[in-house]
């Protein structure tokens, strides 16, 4: 996977995006980089924190947090 580093600037999830068959709101910002970041003639797996952290459960999201820098390190690379 390729991890995505991205400014949040609003922390406003007007945006959607389906992630694994599951509809997730995103922050604008989030949606422009995913589109940014996108390969029209190839499969890309990348990791953004907001979509693979479920943001409503506090004890996941706290764990996730602590283990970003893992995430950062293992990524293939780091699109910012």
């Amino acid at each position: 996977y390729e991890a995505i580093s991205y400014t949040c600037a609003s922390p406003v999830f007007e945006d959607s995006l389906t992630c694994n068959g599951v509809p997730r709101c995103v922050t604008n910002s989030l949606s422009q980089a995913l589109l940014y970041f996108r390969m029209q003639d190839e499969e890309r797996f990348l990791w953004a924190d907001a979509p693979c952290i479920n943001q409503l459960d506090d004890g996941e999201a706290s764990t996730q947090v602590r283990e970003m820098l893992t995430i950062y390190r293992k990524a293939r690379k780091v699109l910012v």
